[in-house]
């Protein structure tokens, strides 16, 4: 959902108009809001927890895929992919 910060559309609003119709959701996190550029997740603007709450609320039970840039630079691929997913892991069931 990067994707729609990056061109200034509100994540929020997306869920909240289609949440119906959403099937699959690929996070990705970018520089800022207007502004596309993807970067390490966790460490842009985009507010990942934030939307699968959101998702969640709404009963949703499709895919969600998390892209990942490449790792921050003091992170082997590893520990960047566990830092990842602790950030979800209150989403856990």
């Amino acid at each position: 959902m990067g994707h729609f910060d990056g061109a200034s559309i509100n994540n929020f609003e997306v869920i909240e108009r289609f949440y119906e119709k959403i099937l699959h959701v690929d996070l990705k996190d970018t520089k800022a809001f207007g502004t596309y550029k993807t970067v390490s997740f966790g460490t842009g603007a985009t507010d990942g927890p934030g939307i699968v709450k959101a998702l969640i609320e709404k009963d949703y039970a499709g895919f969600l895929v998390i892209e990942q840039a490449p790792p921050m630079e003091d992170l082997d691929l590893v520990t960047e992919m566990k830092r990842v997913r602790d950030m979800f892991a209150e989403f856990e069931q």
